[in-house]
């Protein structure tokens, strides 16, 4: 056997069934993040979190060594929890690991929305093997089967977390981390877990996510591998204010196809990847639609073989399945419009390269996108973003005159090339996801004192930004709305409305949802749309890239039936936006803008918005200064991320002036540079005696949490300052700009 002959430590380590199966695969040698997985998982008892390249083989640096420890130790019941984001994911993994399963007789069950209920029926009764599930079903296994947990997973000897990065920090991550939580304490226990990423941004912040008692005794394996050859180009495109934008769609404009004759961006991608397998990002599941339907309307028109797709998570699971398999296939070239449906770890084999149409939203989405290409050996990643800029008139603002989103781009890539991702926004309270869990604690025992609730959900670590005060105004809320009712021996129960919440089938779901029309076509349904989508009978849509008449709205069976037209706009979709920037991006475009480092991978257009942009920004003299001065206004950039610049808009406002937020920069009205550099120092100097509290009832939250309504107004401001506000860091950043403007003096004392 090869891998013997070249003292694979690793492999030596692993069961006798699992070297046989590698052996049946072919493997000639065992990748880095493999070897070094095995040996950290049978030497050491401590969680681990594995990180690597997209396609580098982490999946079986996990299996591999945990598999061969559940053979060692052959005892029944439910020996490896999986969990994932996604259950096309876990579909994935099924396919993946029945072989290797079936082959050492280890039972698998995948277990979502999807599966039968017989399969479901038979783990219950049978608890064994590997369960591949989502958060949502765990937390209905957890709630429906309350004290029976305990024999289910008695015998649970690991989690394993997959694409972990999307639940660092986030609603669904806290919803996680408590059901784990929840886990080891029903069974009373610490399971060892296991996180899976290629992208995480902040270690530190992941280590806690999974040993929230000892982050400092959680083993990091990260890939040695070099990192694979990327190529990168963004291109720039012209538009008149008022014209068609990449990043917002004129959806009227969409008839008969004007729209998409002009737009220069669907007719580059089209002569540029057609014949290939590629990934087209949007952002925007309207812009996927009209995308979508430009491309495939090109392929009609010129009479050629259709090749473009399109995937976000409104498409039923057959199509969305459908066009999985096409770019598996590999038998025709396949193009797919798409959001972040493909970004994760869905098996889809290796894509020629990536489109990103608009700024990408964020360097760690960037990255993971980037990972679906170039998976096969010699081949480049190749990464295209495709960026639109209005003429500049005398109209036009001084974001779009200075370039502010091809220098956020440029700033994104040229961190993500130094190896740097967003961390996460690890200040949030998550009080809207501690109310679920809290009732979903209620059903799970049928009732639970106040003090032992307080140490599953706070104590443990998933609650920590809470405290005992903030915890006590929480459950008064929530007895003030009938969510919780409290029995006089202090057993907390549901209340009347609590009760028609956690029995409501979307309550598994920690996030808020839209209701949704069923979309019917020939009898059957191809997809959904939120019911805020403006459509009426008669009118027209696109949808699934290919052009509709609405026949008929069943507003009570909420369902809209289609047949195939030639006219149609995308619908109204929820905004896959709103992530915040952070400061080290607007930092980064700062020092972009003050040299004179020109990016190679700029097309010609791009670098006329990028040479044209950066006079603009030395012509309005903000090489030297952070003001732009109006007869009567300002505008300033601090060049700090969102966070920092919510805050002091929020305490320029508390001060009497009116001041808006507009991204790159705070605009102020109707004052003049020394009145704010007064106003900065006011605020450093009363700092300490500010009330943050009074002060972010100026603050509008603009997306709230599910369960947030339920909150006084106290609190959900107090929930609102945790995600979108940093006062302190607005503070140490106020002493650092004074200081270096000479503004104040720093004493030594």
């Amino acid at each position: 056997m090869i891998m013997k002959e070249n003292k694979s430590l690793g492999f030596e380590l692993l069961h006798p069934l699992i070297q046989k199966w590698i052996y049946n695969q072919g493997w000639i040698y065992l990748r880095d993040i493999q070897e070094t997985s095995i040996q950290s998982l049978v030497y050491h008892s401590s969680d681990i979190i594995i990180t690597a390249n997209t396609a580098s083989g982490k999946t079986e640096a996990a299996y591999l060594p945990i598999l061969s420890e559940v053979l060692n130790n052959p005892n029944k019941g439910i020996r490896v929890l999986y969990i994932s984001p996604l259950k096309a994911l876990i579909n994935d993994q099924y396919i993946r690991l029945e072989q290797l399963c079936e082959f050492i007789n280890i039972p698998i069950t995948p277990w979502h929305g999807d599966i039968s209920s017989s399969k479901k029926k038979n783990l219950i009764k049978n608890p064994e093997g590997i369960l591949l599930i989502t958060p949502e079903s765990l937390e209905a296994i957890i709630i429906n089967y309350g004290n029976r947990v305990i024999n289910l997973f008695e015998e649970l000897s690991y989690v394993i977390l997959d694409e972990m990065h999307t639940f660092l920090d986030t609603e669904r991550g806290k919803q996680v981390q408590s059901l784990l939580c929840r886990l080891d304490y029903s069974i009373g226990r610490k399971v060892r877990k296991i996180g899976l990423s290629a992208t995480i941004g902040d270690m530190d912040v992941a280590k806690n996510f999974i040993n929230n008692k000892d982050k400092d005794s959680v083993i990091i394996i990260e890939s040695k591998k070099m990192i694979r050859n990327i190529q990168l180009q963004i291109r720039g495109y012209k538009s008149e204010a008022n014209d068609l934008n990449s990043d917002d769609i004129k959806l009227d404009n969409c008839d008969n196809c004007d729209s998409c004759k002009k737009n220069d961006i669907a007719s580059d991608i089209f002569k540029i990847m057609r014949g290939t397998d590629n990934l087209i990002f949007a952002n925007t599941k309207s812009n996927v639609e009209y995308y979508g339907n430009c491309l495939r309307t090109k392929c009609s028109n010129f009479h050629l073989p259709q090749e473009f797709y399109v995937h976000h998570g409104n498409l039923s699971k057959e199509i969305r399945y459908d066009v999985e398999q096409k770019l598996k296939s590999k038998d025709l070239p396949v193009n797919v419009i798409c959001t972040s449906t493909l970004e994760l770890g869905i098996d889809i084999g290796s894509v020629k390269s990536i489109a990103q149409i608009g700024n990408p939203l964020s360097i760690s989405s960037m990255q993971q996108r980037l990972g679906r290409s170039g998976r096969n050996d010699g081949d480049p990643s190749i990464l295209r973003i495709f960026l639109t800029e209005t003429i500049i008139s005398k109209t036009t603002n001084i974001q779009d005159e200075i370039r502010s989103k091809l220098f956020q781009t440029v700033a994104m890539v040229e961190l993500m090339i130094k190896g740097w991702i967003e961390p996460p926004n690890s200040s949030v309270i998550h009080l809207s996801t501690f109310i679920h869990q809290l009732l979903s604690l209620i059903s799970q025992y049928g009732g639970i004192k106040a003090n032992l609730a307080y140490k599953i959900l706070v104590e443990s670590g998933t609650f920590n930004k809470m405290n005992q005060f903030i915890f006590i105004d929480v459950l008064k809320e929530l007895g003030n709305k009938k969510l919780i009712n409290q029995m006089s021996d202090g057993t907390l129960i549901h209340g009347e409305i609590g009760e028609k919440i956690a029995n409501h089938y979307s309550f598994f779901i920690v996030f808020s949802t839209s209701e949704e029309y069923r979309l019917i076509a020939n009898n059957k349904v191809i997809g959904s749309i939120p019911i805020k989508s403006i459509v009426q009978k008669d009118s027209y849509l696109i949808f699934g890239g290919m052009r509709w008449l609405i026949l008929k709205i069943d507003d009570k069976q909420k369902t809209i039936e289609l047949k195939k037209d030639k006219g149609g706009k995308p619908p109204q979709f929820d905004s896959d936006y709103g992530i915040l920037i952070h400061d080290n991006i607007r930092k980064e475009m700062l020092r972009l803008y003050s040299n004179e480092y020109i990016p190679k991978y700029l097309n010609k257009q791009a670098i006329e918005f990028y040479l044209e942009g950066k006079q603009n920004f030395i012509d309005y003299n903000l090489l030297i200064s952070d003001f732009i001065i109006y007869p009567s206004d300002l505008y300033f950039f601090p060049w700090v991320g969102d966070k920092i610049m919510n805050t002091l808009v929020l305490l320029l406002i508390n001060h009497g002036l009116k001041a808006l937020n507009e991204g790159i920069c705070i605009h102020i009205c109707n004052t003049n540079i020394d009145n704010v550099y007064t106003i900065f120092k006011n605020i450093l100097s009363n700092a300490k005696i500010i009330d943050n509290q009074e002060l972010i009832k100026e603050f509008n939250n603009p997306n709230p949490e599910k369960f947030e309504k339920y909150l006084s107004s106290d609190l959900q401001k107090l929930e609102c300052t945790s995600k979108y506000l940093d006062f302190e860091g607005t503070f140490e950043y106020l002493k650092r700009y004074l200081t270096k403007n000479h503004k104040i003096e720093i004493s030594n004392e």
